[in-house]
C-alpha cells in the first residue's frame, strides 16, 4: 500500500483481501520475524493474526530501537489497525529511512488524534516523508516531534503538511534546530488554527526577545511547557 491508498481501496476491492489473516502479507511477516520482533509489534501483529485489530487504539513504543526491520513491519500492519488513534514512537533510533518506510502506509490511518515522534534522529528528509501523509490524517490533534534533528530546511515540509490539519490543538516542535525565522514562518500558518492551545518551540535555536516575537503572532497559545 503507497502513500495515496488507504482503507477504501480495501474496501472497494482494489487490494487484495485474505480470508485467513495467517495467508496474508502479514500473516507471512510474522512467520519469517516472529522470533526478533520486540514484543509490542509481536502483540499488534497477534492481534491481527486473532482477528482483532480493532482493539489495537494504540501504538506505544518506548526507548527500544525498531532497528532496520521495525518501521517496515509497522507500517504493514497499520492498514488493517481500523481504530488506531494513537501512535507514540519515542527513544527508537528512528531516522529518516526508517520514517519514510512508516509513512508509506501512515495515510490509512484516517481516525488518528495524536502522533508523537520524538526523542529520534529526524531530519529534513524525513520531514518532508512526513509532509506528504500528514494531509490525509486530517482528524490529528496532537503532532509532537520534539528532540530530533529538525533545522531550517524542514520548515516548507513541514508548512505543507500542517496546512490542513484543522482541529491541530497541540504541536511540539520543542528541543530541536529551528531558529527564529522558521518558527515565525510556521506561527503564521498556526494562528488560522482555531483549535490551537499549544505550539512549544523551547530549546530551538532562539535568543532571548525571539519567544515573545512568536508570542506576539499567536497571543494566548502557550509556547513553553509549564512546569
Amino acid at each position: 500500500m503507497g502513500c495515496c491508498e488507504s482503507r477504501d481501496d480495501v474496501a472497494h476491492g482494489k487490494l487484495s483481501i485474505y480470508e485467513d489473516p495467517s495467508d496474508s502479507p502479514i500473516g507471512v511477516a510474522f512467520r519469517k520475524s516472529s522470533s526478533t520482533m520486540i514484543p509490542e509489534i509481536k502483540h499488534y501483529y497477534t492481534k491481527f493474526l486473532e482477528k482483532e485489530p480493532e482493539k489495537v487504539v494504540k501504538i506505544i513504543l518506548a526507548d527500544r530501537s525498531l532497528g532496520h526491520e521495525g518501521p517496515r513491519l509497522l507500517s504493514l500492519l497499520m492498514p488493517e489497525l481500523i481504530e488506531l488513534k494513537k501512535i507514540s514512537l519515542q527513544n527508537n533510533s528512528l531516522d529518516d529511512l526508517g520514517l519514510t518506510e512508516l509513512c508509506k502506509n501512515l495515510p490509512s490511518v484516517r481516525g488518528l488524534l495524536k502522533l508523537t515522534i520524538s526523542y529520534n534522529k529526524i531530519t529534513t528528509q524525513g520531514i518532508e516523508s512526513l509532509s506528504l501523509c500528514l494531509p490525509y490524517l486530517n482528524k490529528l490533534k496532537v503532532l509532537n516531534l520534539n528532540n530530533n534533528l529538525i533545522d531550517k530546511t524542514s520548515v516548507d515540509f513541514l508548512i505543507e503538511g500542517i496546512k490542513r490539519l484543522n482541529f491541530l490543538s497541540i504541536f511540539d516542535l520543542s528541543e530541536n534546530k529551528l531558529n527564529k525565522k522558521s518558527l515565525l514562518k510556521i506561527a503564521e500558518v498556526l494562528k488560522l488554527k482555531k483549535d490551537l492551545k499549544k505550539f512549544l518551540v523551547t530549546g530551538n535555536k532562539l535568543k532571548e526577545g525571539d519567544i515573545n516575537q512568536i508570542q506576539d503572532i499567536l497571543p494566548g497559545i502557550e509556547l513553553e511547557e509549564k512546569a
